[in-house]
């Protein structure tokens, strides 16, 4: 949703500022994975599958807001 909205009005910084904000959400979500799995919520298979994916979504967008960062001066 971060990232939608960014990109809807904001093209420059205030989208870079929105896929940060989207990336310290996958953050908060994996946090909330592992205690769910520490907690017994879920089992090891399916913490591990889905902490693979918001690792691959928080390196995307990484590499977005690099991209971005260096096509605007500072």
């Amino acid at each position: 949703a971060n990232i939608a909205e960014g990109y809807s009005g904001n093209k420059g910084r205030g989208y870079i500022n929105s896929l940060t904000i989207a990336r310290k959400e996958t953050t908060e979500t994996d946090y909330w994975l592992l205690l769910s799995y520490e907690l017994g919520f879920i089992d090891r298979g399916k913490y591990k599958k889905l902490e693979e994916g918001y690792s691959e979504v928080r390196a995307i967008l990484s590499s977005m807001i690099a991209r971005l960062e260096s096509s605007f001066p500072s």
